[in-house]
């Protein structure tokens, strides 16, 4: 059979609307979704159909093999027996596929037909005129299980916004997964009680005192006998599969249908808000990859007036999406289905990298961040390095938000005993102890929507949820007009070995053996300051036509002024716009780089 011919390539816009489209169909199944096969077999052909791919499948893995279950495209009986060992050093352990599953990441193989670890399928490919694929891992409960793989007929088809997509496309399989698993569970749980309530009924109508069994996991009651019935004014299929507290054990008989209303309403709030959440996330993303796209076309840029507005929609874009993605992890925590990573965690650069995602926002605002934990000894806690960053990031964000223009925040780590405290302080207008006592209440915003600072009020309810998954806790002092210090407590954990060596050595070498025309000194390293840097190298012959700018988050005048004084040539802050970044090297180096 020769090969089809391929189809004319597509460009980029038509690719990304492609993909929009098929993730757009593809989140519409899963919202429907109530069978795991069913739902595999529908994306993989939303994929052909809707995404232009040649090909798609989904499988899992089980026993060190990878099996497909659901394919749409071309010779369906080639994938009857696909199966691809995963483990390293197995048969095929190198394909695309197995290294999804196995590094928990995307594959992209950009020319499938002659890319060596894809040699067992070459002349399959030809056949079915595949050129390039994408192998994006999928997950349930928090593990990785198997994999979405799209192949299309053009080379190098995937780029950065396409792989995002997929992405978003295997993340939402994941999620209905998890969905179909809980319901499943729940169905069994049914069924079981069932059984049991036929089991032991004979055995509890002759037993003469209250007798109980109850599901220590989900709390929930699997059988009950007359006398529990009769005392506690319930029918036998009203209290099973119900909760003590749900059904008002200990709480007066008036208060029991209000009781009994509330939990109902709130697990139905919890579902409705995951629903919903994930179903806004497609348009919205369509939204922000359209904005993105307007504002970089150089074919026909956008006037000055037109990317102001568009910046406007890109930025409430990313906000909502924010807010959406809270959303879902306060659903995802209330139903138990939110897993943290805990694991010894070195802080400084953790810490450096919150400074650097809130300094733009602080300048703008006209408050001073200042990292107060640069040049102590290095600290570890025990936690998870993407939720603390979260966490961490929004105590930022809030102090500067509800802050004063030259006003004050700070960032700092303290160790005492056996915990970490890591705390920001600010100078802004605090809060009263009626205001302190809502405070993680969620998109309880304590009197300050009217005020015209951009928030959910959600923020803080999720950090704290957070931080008790982590073992934690978050403590508050504030009062009215003097100001908040918001501290997250963690466990400390002993700094990792390689994290107390100190590279100086290798970094100095390195500018001596080929000395540069221009040196960036971070001013905040761990093991010796910029300025340390500086005398270790400033006065040697080799380092005479070099010149040094310091660099550093932190742009107090005081400390730009000792730097100058140590001798830099420029002092820069974090983030580097990139206009001031190109007039600094053009000013230091007019006529380029030495030859």
């Amino acid at each position: 059979m020769p090969a089809p011919a391929p189809a004319p390539p597509l460009a980029p816009i038509e690719r990304i609307t492609a993909f929009y489209a098929a993730l757009s169909r593809t989140n519409h199944a899963i919202v429907r979704a109530t069978e795991r096969l069913a739902l595999c077999r529908e994306i993989c052909r939303i994929c052909v159909d809707t995404g232009h791919a040649r090909m798609a499948y989904i499988g899992f893995a089980h026993g060190g093999r990878f099996r497909a279950v659901a394919y749409a495209g071309p010779e369906p009986e080639q994938l009857s027996d696909f199966r691809i060992y995963v483990g390293p050093g197995a048969p095929q352990s190198d394909a695309p596929i197995a290294t999804a599953l196995r590094e928990e990441r995307i594959v992209v193989c950009d020319d499938f037909r002659n890319d060596p670890r894809t040699r067992t399928w070459h002349e399959l490919a030809r056949r079915l005129g595949v050129a390039s694929s994408i192998a994006a891992p999928v997950r349930e409960r928090g593990r990785v299980c198997g994999a979405l793989a799209l192949y299309v007929d053009s080379e190098r088809f995937f780029d950065a916004e396409i792989q995002r997509l997929v992405e978003e496309m295997s993340q939402g399989l994941s999620f209905a997964l998890d969905h179909i698993v809980r319901e499943q569970e729940h169905r069994r749980a049914i069924a079981e009680e069932h059984t049991g309530h036929e089991r032991f009924r004979r055995v509890f109508a002759a037993m003469p005192g209250y007798t109980s069994i109850t599901d220590v996991a989900t709390r929930t009651i699997v059988a009950v006998n007359a006398i529990v019935c009769r005392s506690y004014g319930y029918g036998r299929e009203e209290m099973i599969g119900r909760s003590w507290t749900e059904l008002g054990v200990g709480i007066p008989q008036e208060d029991r249908v209000r009781l009994g209303a509330a939990e109902a309403a709130s697990r139905a709030k919890t579902e409705f808000l995951s629903r919903v959440s994930h179903e806004l996330r497609t348009p919205l993303n369509a939204v922000l990859g359209f904005t993105e796209l307007m504002l970089e076309d150089i074919a026909e840029p956008p006037t000055p007036l037109q990317a102001q507005r568009l910046a406007i929609v890109r930025d409430a874009g990313w906000h909502l999406l924010n807010l959406i993605d809270d959303v879902l992890d306060i659903g995802r925590i209330e139903a138990g289905g939110l897993r943290v990573d805990i694991k010894p965690l070195v802080l400084q650069p953790l810490l450096d990298a919150v400074v650097s995602l809130t300094q733009t926002m602080a300048q703008r605002a006209g408050v001073t961040l200042r990292p107060r934990h640069a040049g102590r000894a290095p600290m570890a806690v025990f936690g998870d390095a993407l939720r603390l960053r979260q966490i961490l990031v929004n105590f930022v964000t809030n102090a500067i938000k509800y802050n004063r223009p030259g006003g004050q925040v700070s960032l700092d780590a303290m160790r005492e005993g056996a915990q970490v405290w890591l705390s920001v302080v600010d100078d802004g207008d605090g809060m009263s102890a009626k205001q302190q006592a809502s405070l993680f209440q969620p998109f309880n915003r304590l009197g300050r929507e009217h005020t015209g600072v951009q928030g959910s009020g959600i923020g803080l309810a999720l950090s704290r949820r957070l931080a008790e998954l982590m073992g934690g806790q978050i403590h508050v002092q504030s009062e009215a007009g003097g100001g908040t210090c918001m501290s997250v407590m963690l466990p400390a954990a002993e700094v990792p070995a390689e994290s107390r060596a100190a590279p100086q050595s290798r970094g100095l070498a390195a500018a001596r053996a080929g000395p540069p025309d221009l040196i960036l000194l971070d001013m905040q390293l761990p093991d010796m300051t910029g300025l340390d840097v500086l005398r270790a190298l400033k006065g040697e012959p080799q380092m005479s036509r070099t010149r040094f700018v310091g660099v550093s988050a932190n742009a107090m005048p005081e400390d730009v002024q000792r730097a100058l004084r140590a001798g830099v040539d420029d002092y820069w802050t974090k983030p580097l716009d990139f206009a001031v970044f190109t007039a600094g090297l053009q000013r230091l180096m007019p006529s380029g780089p030495a030859p």
